[in-house]
């Protein structure tokens, strides 16, 4: 590849020209469109959870079916959970983003669900009346060192801190009637409100996984308790197996899966299609298709052996979609590489999937191709079509076996792998990793 090339690396863009999926590679519109005709037919409320790993896709399905919906003339909100998970209650951030998203002018409902969302706010915030026994002592008393206090006047400590207390909890039952009516009227109004728009309100909530654990837990609680309302429809884009981890964290041994499952009514998967044979549609080959033009390459022997062969690797590893966009800044940074781009592809693939093996191999320990081996084996065994993987399993039993021991398929394969008469596989894995050897951090 020639030297002088210039290339321009674009940022993904999750929506194109402001036209809902465009250039959906992965034809996720289709879920989007059965998606939006079952919250049409809704007439309760529903949360449904968007299940993906980080880095497949789950902020552009978001954002792409939120721009759909809105040309549908759905009313959408669209929220980073994690932009906001310094408030200190997610009832006063939801609320603001409805009627903020939601907002008529001179409507009735309007103006009465902002006041009923007033009166609970109140009621939910952290009040300072909640005192600490140190606290309790400290107004009744007036005097900071309670415990010389108790000790030489322990019957009027008694008798006035029982005497405090009391009155307390005569005033928090009050209080505690009238909070459940406020919060009664809350839901009331919430109901009047949603259900007076002509279609579902669908309320989509970003990265609720990537935020602190006790603000992504009380999140959900809060949808629960207080938002549960029909025509009010929450899509949750998340992390699934991570948001369990934030609710074992807040709630120590639960069986997360199950709590989570009562907030949420059902979890669909983004579908990902990344079958190692080559007869189906591999996503991961796809998008790496898609990233080599974002990225300027021009079409070569070398690039589609890079493509193809990264497609491959990334499914045997299972890569994310973020995992290959990196590999291809690796590659590009590499640049120039006239040769073994499968290779390289391979290489970038377990430096992404576990880079204490990919620098066990930088560091020549054999016994890392025996380890190597035999995870690609079971791969291998499904897919005994792919040419990467004989290629690169001939390239480790190569550092294991004098080259002398090969069949001729075998050196066959690694030839055909290394895109070179030389079976010197030390030579093409220094000089490889000499260049894709670099750190790249989010």
């Amino acid at each position: 590849m020639s030297t002088e090339r210039k290339f321009y690396i674009k940022p993904p863009e999750y929506l194109v020209d402001g036209e809902p999926f465009k250039n959906d590679l992965f034809e996720r519109n289709l879920l989007a469109e059965r998606l939006t005709s079952y919250v049409n037919g809704l007439n309760v409320g529903c949360v449904i959870g968007i299940d993906a790993p980080w880095g497949e896709g789950k902020t552009y399905f978001g954002r792409n079916w939120e721009a759909q919906l809105k040309l549908e003339g759905y009313k959408t909100i669209y929220l980073d959970a994690f932009e906001q998970d310094f408030t200190d209650d997610p009832f006063l951030l939801i609320s603001a983003e409805i009627l903020s998203g939601v907002k008529q002018d001179e409507d009735e409902s309007w103006t009465k669900f902002r006041d009923a969302c007033v009166n609970a706010g109140k009621v939910l915030l952290p009040t300072a009346a909640k005192f600490t026994v140190n606290t309790l002592g400290k107004l009744v008393l007036g005097i900071n060192d309670l415990a010389e206090i108790k000790d030489k006047f322990e019957e009027i400590f008694e008798e006035k801190l029982g005497n405090a207390t009391e009155k307390y909890v005569q005033k928090r039952l009050k209080e505690y009637d009238q909070e459940k009516k406020t919060v009664a009227r809350f839901k009331e109004s919430l109901e009047e409100f949603a259900t007076a728009q002509e279609k579902p309100v669908v309320f989509f909530i970003d990265e609720l996984d990537r935020c602190n654990p006790k603000f992504a837990v009380k999140m959900i609680e809060r949808i629960k308790h207080f938002f549960d309302t029909p025509n009010l429809v929450f899509v949750l884009l998340l992390n699934r197996s991570q948001l369990e981890e934030a609710i074992r964290g807040v709630y120590g041994t639960i069986d997360a899966h199950a709590y989570l499952g009562k907030f949420v009514h059902f979890f669909l998967s983004l579908p990902k299609h990344a079958p190692i044979s080559r007869y189906g549609r591999n996503f991961n080959r796809i998008y790496c298709a898609g990233l080599a033009k974002r990225y300027s390459y021009p079409d070569s022997t070398e690039i589609e052996a890079f493509i193809d062969s990264l497609g491959v690797f990334a499914s045997c590893w299972k890569l994310s979609l973020r995992d290959l966009e990196k590999a291809f800044i690796y590659f590009t940074i590499a640049q120039p590489m006239r040769r073994s781009t499968p290779l390289a592809a391979y290489l970038l693939s377990l430096k992404l999937y576990n880079p204490a093996l990919f620098y066990d191999l930088a560091k020549g320990e054999i016994e890392v191709h025996k380890t190597l081996l035999d995870m690609l084996k079971p791969h291998f065994d499904a897919s005994p079509d792919s040419w990467e993987l004989k290629g690169i399993i001939a390239f480790h039993n190569c550092a294991i076996t004098a080259p002398d021991a090969f069949s001729k398929e075998q050196a066959s394969d690694l030839r055909s792998f290394l895109d070179s008469h030389s079976l010197d596989w030390k030579d093409h894995l220094y000089s490889v990793i000499r260049r894709i050897d670099t750190v790249v951090v989010d």
